[in-house]
């Protein structure tokens, strides 16, 4: 059995996840195998392609995503709900090049340094 193209994964939309310009959701897929979240990053300077869900933590008012894609390029999303509006601040490779694998990234993520999605990616 050869694997799904992209065209077969089931897209879905998750309530709060939004793109760049915070007005158009971001496409979400299910791996119909693995049943795993992959995010859909369109194109980045980084590394294109999807992005599976590893960890969420919520503690508080604010939570972690940590995504994670094939080629071990890590993204770290911050969600803040202390103020209005709630902001999403990104942290990637490309913030913390010291942060060389997401399992070092995902244990230091409360003091990553956080942007807008474009200083991440």
């Amino acid at each position: 059995m050869s694997a799904p193209g992209r065209d077969q994964y089931q897209i879905v939309q998750i309530q709060g996840v939004s793109s760049v310009d915070d007005t158009t959701a971001t496409n979400v897929h299910v791996d119909p195998i693995t049943n795993r979240t992959l995010v859909d990053t369109g194109s980045s300077t980084t590394e294109p392609g999807l992005f599976t869900i590893n960890d969420v933590e919520e503690s508080g008012t604010t939570a972690y995503i940590g995504k994670e894609n094939a080629s071990g390029v890590w993204w770290i999303t911050k969600i803040d709900e202390s103020g209005s509006p709630t902001t999403m601040q990104h942290a990637s490779i490309a913030t913390d090049s010291d942060q060389t694998t997401y399992s070092l990234a995902w244990t230091n993520r409360a003091t990553l340094t956080y942007g807008d999605y474009g200083v991440a990616f």
